[in-house]
Formats: C-alpha cells, sequence, structure tokens
C-alpha cells in the first residue's frame, strides 16, 4: 500500500486533479475517482469513479476538460443538521451572509409547496393551544365535524402521494423518500442562481 501510494503521488495530475471530470461536468460536483479507473491523457493522470466514466471521457475528452481551464470548483452547498432549536437557522444565516451564498430553510420550503392545499401552516410549532374541554364539549365538536366532513373535503384540494408524505414529516417527522428528497433540492443543485452561487 506504501509503494502504491508513492507512485500515485509521483503522477502528474490532470486539469481535474484527482476529481472524476465526468461527474464533474455533468453534475456539478467534486467526486474523487480511484487508482484502479485512472487513464492517461496528455501525459497527465486523470481518475474516475467508474470504467463508464473513463469511456465517457475518452470518447470526447476535450468536452470535460477545456484546454483554457484548470479545475472550476462548483459554488458551496452546505448542509446543517441537528435537532430541533439547535440553532440551525441562526448559524445557516450567518454562515449564508459570510460566504456570499443563499439561505435556504428546508422546513420552510416543505410548507410552501403544501400550504396551497392544506391552507395552513402544519407541524406540532403550528398547533394552538386552547383551555381543556369536559367530555361533552369533545362530544359536540366531533358531531359538527361529522357533518361539515363532506364541506370540508370538498374545499380542500387532496393532497398528492408526495404532498402527503410531506405533511407527515412535517407533523410526524416521518421521513421523506429519496424520489421527493431529490425533487425538492434538485433545482437548488442544478439551477441558477443556485448553482452558481451556492446555498446553505
Amino acid at each position: 500500500e506504501d509503494e502504491e501510494a508513492a507512485r500515485s503521488k509521483k503522477r502528474p495530475f490532470g486539469p481535474s486533479r484527482h476529481y472524476d471530470p465526468v461527474i464533474l461536468k455533468e453534475k456539478d460536483s467534486l467526486v474523487a475517482g480511484t487508482n484502479e479507473n485512472a487513464s492517461k491523457y496528455r501525459e497527465k493522470t486523470i481518475y474516475f469513479v467508474s470504467p463508464e466514466n473513463r469511456d465517457t471521457f475518452l470518447d470526447n475528452p476535450t468536452l470535460y476538460i477545456p484546454s483554457d481551464k484548470g479545475l472550476q470548483i462548483p459554488a458551496p452547498r452546505i448542509l446543517l443538521i441537528g435537532p430541533r432549536g439547535s440553532g440551525k437557522t441562526t448559524q445557516g444565516r450567518r454562515l449564508a451572509t459570510k460566504l456570499g451564498i443563499f439561505h435556504i430553510s428546508f422546513r420552510d420550503r416543505l410548507q410552501e409547496i403544501i400550504i396551497a392545499k392544506t391552507k395552513k401552516k402544519v407541524g406540532p410549532e403550528y398547533e394552538e393551544d386552547g383551555p381543556e374541554e369536559d367530555d361533552e364539549d369533545k362530544e359536540e365538536k366531533i358531531e359538527d365535524l361529522e357533518v361539515d366532513a363532506e364541506k370540508v373535503e370538498d374545499a380542500i384540494d387532496e393532497l398528492t402521494e408526495e404532498e402527503e408524505s410531506i405533511k407527515m414529516y412535517l407533523i410526524e417527522g416521518e421521513p421523506l423518500a429519496q424520489e421527493t428528497m431529490e425533487s425538492i433540492i434538485s433545482p437548488w443543485w442544478n439551477q441558477e442562481p443556485f448553482k452558481s452561487k451556492g446555498f446553505i
């Protein structure tokens, strides 16, 4: 292993350094390639994450490594993770201001997606705490709800499967499906102005 590491250090990097130029071009992401999938181009070593990416590159190298540019670092995409109330929003806004990038509140974006149908923001933080009710009052309210159920269903548009999963995430904390996550995050990752400026 030490011999292989020493040999790797002596290899002259290509313009994309040790990152896969195909992923950098197509997904605007820095992903390190491997020695097993390395290839020579103009006496430089180019690294790839897979044989497929290597073949794609060799079919048209100039598409992935412009001759007049070196490594183009993508804009930063930063994810802050922490429990509710840990200061993610506060710190995220500070970092966004300092780095000159966009600040995005994930939960706020989820609320925006479904609020046209829910008519209000949902989640424990938006529940109204009222005075305690006795059993008789509760029964009367239940009867009223049952009587008006059909009217309510007509007034509120039915949520799609994705919107329903978003609602349950906001209310119960149920995980979002990967497809739902990708549909929400992809525009920030791939579209302007977020793509070129970056976000947190």
